[in-house]
Parts: C-alpha cells; sequence; structure tokens
C-alpha cells in the first residue's frame, strides 16, 4: 500500500518490511509468512483499485466562500483558499452517503449560545489573554493539535498493555481508519456545503473579533485580535472535526474514541484522559 503511495520511498518500506519479517519467530518453515505476505498484497492491491475513482486525487478550483456577514473567508497571516477541498467530495468508505451524517445549519449569530462563545473566545483566546489560566492554555494547545495521531497513540497503548494478538490489534487500526476518514469526509462536506451558503454563520472567531462580529449586538471591533494557535483554512462548523473524530482534526475524537471503547483490547482497562498532560492513562 504505501509503496504505491509514496514509491519514492520504496528503500524505506523495504527495509521496514525485512525487519518485521525477521522479528518473526513462530513460522518454522517460513511459509505461514510467504502465505501471509502474498495475501496482504492481494487485498492492498484490492483496496487500492477500489478505491482509484473515489475523488482523493481530484482538483477544485479555488474556494474562498463569501463576504456576508457571518459567512467564511479566507483568514491572516496566508488568507488561503479552503484547503483539502476534495474531502468534501469524496466518496466515504463505509457510510452510504457524505449527507448521511450532515449536521444542522450552524447556529446564528443572535443567538444568546453564538454570543456568549463569541465573548468568552474574545475574551481567553487571544495571545495577550490576561484572564486565561495555564491550563486553559494547555487544553487549548491539545485541542489545537492532530487528533489522528492521539488516538492511534492510546490504541497503541492500550494494545501493548492488553497484550493484543495481532488479527485484533491491525482490526482496531483498519476500524479506526476507515471510521475516522468517514468523520473527516462527511464534516469537510458540511463545511465546505454551509460556507457557500450566505446566511450560515462559517467564519473563524479571528474574522468575527477583528470585524467586531458587526451585527451581534453592537459588538466593538478587535482590529489586531490574533489567536494563541494556528488556524486551519476552512470554514467552521458546527459540530468540529475534531469534536466527532474524539468525544483533531475534532471530528475524529468521539469516533475514535467509540472504535477504541468497542474494541474487544479495551475491555479489562478503564482510560483516563488527562486534559493537563494530553495523554491516555490506564486507570
Amino acid at each position: 500500500m504505501l509503496s504505491n503511495i509514496f514509491p519514492s520511498q520504496q528503500a524505506k518500506w523495504d527495509a521496514s518490511k525485512a525487519a518485521s519479517v525477521a522479528a518473526l519467530s513462530d513460522d518454522e518453515d517460513g511459509q505461514s509468512t510467504v502465505n501471509g505476505l502474498a495475501w496482504g498484497t492481494t487485498v492492498a492491491l484490492d483496496v487500492l483499485a477500489w478505491r482509484a475513482t473515489d475523488g482523493f486525487t481530484s482538483t477544485f478550483p479555488p474556494f474562498t466562500g463569501g463576504t456576508a456577514i457571518g459567512q467564511w473567508r479566507p483568514t491572516p497571516p496566508a488568507f488561503q483558499p479552503m484547503v483539502q477541498m476534495q474531502f468534501a467530495f469524496m466518496a466515504p468508505f463505509v457510510v452510504t452517503s457524505l449527507d448521511r451524517f450532515l449536521p444542522g445549519k450552524p447556529r446564528g449569530l443572535n443567538t444568546d449560545t453564538w454570543v456568549s462563545d463569541y465573548n468568552e473566545v474574545k475574551q481567553i483566546a487571544s495571545q495577550t489573554s490576561t484572564t486565561r489560566t495555564a491550563d486553559q492554555t494547555s487544553i487549548g494547545w491539545f485541542w489545537a493539535g492532530v487528533g489522528w495521531a492521539h488516538w492511534s497513540d492510546a490504541a497503541h497503548a492500550l494494545a501493548v498493555a492488553n497484550h493484543s494478538d495481532r488479527e485484533t490489534t491491525s482490526r482496531l487500526f483498519a476500524q479506526m481508519a476507515t471510521a475516522g476518514a468517514d468523520t473527516i469526509e462527511t464534516t469537510w462536506h458540511g463545511k465546505r456545503l454551509y460556507a457557500e451558503d450566505p446566511t450560515a454563520v462559517t467564519w473563524r472567531p479571528i474574522t468575527a473579533i477583528r470585524l467586531g462580529a458587526m451585527a451581534i449586538r453592537r459588538r466593538p471591533p478587535i482590529p489586531r485580535g490574533h489567536p494563541t494557535s494556528r488556524r486551519s483554512p476552512t470554514p467552521s462548523t458546527w459540530p468540529r472535526t475534531r469534536a466527532l473524530t474524539a468525544a483533531p482534526r475534532r471530528c475524529c475524537r468521539p469516533t475514535m474514541a467509540a472504535m477504541i471503547t468497542a474494541s474487544p483490547s479495551s475491555s479489562p482497562t478503564r482510560w483516563l484522559h488527562r486534559r493537563r498532560s494530553g495523554r491516555c492513562h490506564p486507570a
């Protein structure tokens, strides 16, 4: 699979494969290893053929949203068009349609919830915030990270701690990958769909804050307001991507957590998420 997608790194894949095969100690005549390699190659080629026309390599005209109040538009410093737009149109792995889990239209600018969120972000998320605690800063950086990496680390630690066999571990990571990919694709679909709607609130907090959220109960602008973490050049949506995939990006977190919880490896061990360290530990 990797050789096909990243052919320039073939030497690296060959070395990794040789080391993995050399570490096997339960195959007396080597036939099981030969059979396993042949079967793995067959499956990989079948998957590559299946996904050859899924839209991952498709290209689209740059999308920059619009200038309506609340509508997403590129953000500083790079002011990039929406990135990875192919995810919004790709064929899912498992779900039947990209609209299958389409979130509802983002909440409006004049709702109490949106105004409360706006004021909270403006107060504690700025680089120059005087009210944000050290714990809140650590939590913010954790959620700004790559959710897929966090949960892959958790799954690996869980498999090692419970001595999961190769089949169970492989199945867990396959389920996490397909569920996570479908979550990203369906969420990106929602991002792109709502960002095209001038009545949907999809702008990033930095845009709302710098423009004063204009129509939001006379909120004053903060032209130089700047958030602590980097902003992804994609529209905001409700729910967020990392939040779905775990309970980063955000849509992957609940999905990944559900896959880990449902795995046979998870039953002997309860897991706690420690916000300060941003890591998962067995209880």
